[in-house]
């Protein structure tokens, strides 16, 4: 990854079905989805990138199985126009990490102590979700935090 950047290259975090952890399959707690956005910008990747959106099989408001890969592999949303809460944790990991990066912009121009403060904060809290193959606390509670940081730093 190194190289990449030196080299101006993206380096983006990827998941299909060969990743049990983190993931976003029908049987994935919720909060791993969030979790897999804010892990991907711990681990200094430059975005998140999930293979398939809406590769969906013959039925799958009954079933997201396809062949031998693991459900909801292939499908994030469902046909018309049906979201998913897999697809809404997913935005909400997004709308955090970017909150993260609009705060540490700002404070980053700034010496003032709370400016730090809140930079340390930031990574402390990165530092927790860049834990494979799993993380020492849950997804949920982890995102959870996640959130309540940023908007106590936002105010």
């Amino acid at each position: 990854m190194k190289y990449r950047k030196e080299n101006g290259l993206i380096t983006t975090y990827y998941v299909c079905c060969s990743d049990k952890f983190p993931n976003t399959f029908t049987f994935s707690p919720p909060a791993e989805s969030a979790y897999a956005i804010w892990f991907s910008v711990a681990a200094g990747f430059d975005g998140f990138l999930r293979w398939a959106y809406n590769s969906w099989v013959e039925n799958p408001l009954l079933d997201t199985r396809f062949r031998a890969w693991p459900a909801g592999d292939t499908n994030i949303v469902y046909p018309e126009n049906r979201s998913s809460i897999r697809f809404e944790r997913l935005l909400e990991g997004m709308q955090g990490v970017e909150k993260l990066r609009i705060l540490r912009k700002e404070f980053s121009k700034s010496d003032d102590v709370k400016a730090k403060a809140g930079l340390a904060k930031i990574d402390d809290l990165l530092h927790r979700f860049n834990k494979l193959p799993e993380p020492e606390e849950s997804c949920d509670a982890l995102v959870e935090k996640a959130n309540r940081l940023m908007n106590e730093l936002a105010r």
